[in-house]
Order: C-alpha cells, then sequence, then structure tokens
C-alpha cells in the first residue's frame, strides 16, 4: 500500500484486507482463523479496576 488517498479509505481497507486473505491462503489457513490469531495477539486485554472508598 504506497500511494496515500485520504478520501479513498474504503478503496485502502478492501485492498488490505485481501493481502491478509493471500497471506493466510498461502499458509493453507482460512481468513477467519488468522483473523482470530490476530484478535488473541492484539485485541484482547484484561483491565483491572480497584476502588478505594473512604
Amino acid at each position: 500500500m504506497g500511494y496515500f488517498v485520504p478520501d479513498k479509505d474504503a478503496v485502502q481497507t478492501a485492498v488490505m484486507s485481501a493481502e491478509v486473505a493471500v497471506h493466510y491462503k498461502a499458509q493453507k489457513k482460512p481468513l477467519y482463523d488468522g483473523l482470530l490469531e490476530l484478535f488473541e495477539a492484539y485485541v484482547y486485554y484484561k483491565e483491572y479496576l480497584q476502588s478505594i472508598t473512604l
């Protein structure tokens, strides 16, 4: 994705999605499994909140 066109975000997203799909197809994995791997690595997080009342 070399060129940046600010008003064509949907086109850039489609191209990047196609590149990701080709990457996982080369690894003989479905795109869905590849996306789950990405979510496990970068999206899920654990949050902790501790309230102290005086």
